[in-house]
């Protein structure tokens, strides 16, 4: 069965913090496995599911995509879903296209936004792959914090308004 590949957003402007060589950030390692899983399966396809846009910077899923275009990924092979503005929203959009396409569905993610991307898919039939790269120091810092309190909310029923305050986060212009 083919694979739907969806390596999970972390914000690839370049002057919003990003730190050290462009290959070795998260975001880039990320993509670079997947087109490495890519490779393996052609029939597959790698999802690139983000809205967000940070005023002078564009938009996330356009430096998604031409980071894939410059490293050999044909349109047809990239699925471009311009919607959600955070990781739950991510998963559960994933979750559905990877069921409508009868694909399998694999998730990459960071090593710090891995605990929460787990969590958010336990019960979920699901893979994950997870990379080393270095992260932006102020993401670094929420994934570290949300490994551990995100559980508790999501436990105590506040998964749906931390969603909210994110998207409204975002759609103000912050990462």
């Amino acid at each position: 069965m083919d694979e739907l590949i969806v390596p999970l957003t972390k914000s690839p402007l370049p002057f919003k913090g990003r730190v050290g060589k462009l290959e070795d950030q998260d975001w880039f390692v990320t993509c670079q496995l997947a087109v490495e899983r890519l490779r393996k399966s052609p029939r597959s396809k790698i999802a690139i599911i983000s809205d967000v846009e940070i005023p002078g910077a564009g938009h996330e899923a356009h430096h998604y995509l031409q980071t894939f275009t410059k490293m050999g990924v044909s349109d047809g092979q990239i699925l471009f879903i311009k919607a959600e503005h955070e990781t739950i929203g991510q998963i559960e959009r994933a979750l559905i296209e990877a069921s409508r396409r009868n694909m399998r569905l694999m998730f990459i993610s960071s090593a710090l936004h891995y605990p929460r991307v787990r969590w958010l898919t336990l019960g979920k039939n699901v893979s994950h792959r997870v990379v080393y790269g270095t992260p932006r120091p102020k993401e670094a810092l929420t994934d570290l914090l949300l490994a551990v309190a995100f559980p508790v909310l999501d436990l105590l029923g506040f998964r749906r308004k931390f969603q909210e305050m994110t998207r409204k986060r975002r759609l103000s212009g912050k990462i």
